[in-house]
């Protein structure tokens, strides 16, 4: 192993640095420079509060802030790895991944299938509506295989991960405009989407709209 491209700040694509490098020392980890300015803000915080409420070992003990990337892309076994300028997906900056000899695109956290969308950092229509066009730019590439964020281990890895994800935001602000409570935005996301994985997504955005 080479090189780790940390795509956004989020814990669960962040924290497994320490492990990864455990095993593989001389690996080079990297993000675009936005994502290393989140990280360096916000991954601490929230390596803190994850470990003020876990059993000792279950998270680690530090955060690995990976090194600024330094151009567009990444050469592995003289095949071009394009990395995208960051877009607006579930947080701010997600940097998806495009591996044009393979016709295959990592969507990271920008495109979902299958599954409850994590919203907590998505309260107001207009980050709603950049990651409703974050889809669609990724979309317009074509490519034959799509990897999203987010997903079951029998969905489709397609474009057509980006219409699901669409399609739950729709859903979600359709929701929000006829709900007045909690336990209505979440009954209603579960009959739109009965039987989407990842509940915690959903009780963590739930949450961050009327503040459990």
């Amino acid at each position: 192993l080479e090189t780790i491209l940390i795509t956004h700040y989020h814990p669960d694509h962040v924290l497994g640095l320490s492990v990864l490098l455990e095993r593989f020392p001389d690996a080079k980890p990297v993000a675009h420079r936005q994502v290393v300015d989140m990280v360096n803000k916000a991954s601490v915080p929230t390596l803190k509060a994850l470990n003020e409420h876990a059993p000792k070992g279950v998270f680690p003990e530090r955060v690995i802030v990976p090194e600024v990337l330094s151009g567009n892309y990444l050469q592995l076994e003289g095949q071009r790895i394009d990395i995208l300028d960051p877009l607006h997906g579930d947080t701010e900056f997600i940097t998806p991944v495009h591996l044009p000899t393979l016709d295959t695109l990592i969507a990271a956290d920008v495109g979902y299938v299958d599954t409850h969308l994590w919203l907590e950092e998505n309260t107001t229509a207009e980050q709603i509506d950049k990651w409703r066009q974050s889809t669609k730019t990724l979309e317009a590439i074509g490519a034959k295989t799509v990897i999203p964020g987010h997903r079951k281990s029998d969905s489709k890895y397609d474009n057509s991960i980006f219409a699901y994800t669409r399609s739950y935001l729709d859903t979600w602000q359709a929701a929000l405009e006829k709900t007045k409570s909690s336990d209505e935005l979440k009954a209603a996301l579960l009959e739109a989407h009965p039987s989407a994985g990842f509940n915690f997504a959903l009780a963590r955005s739930v949450g961050a709209i009327y503040k459990q």
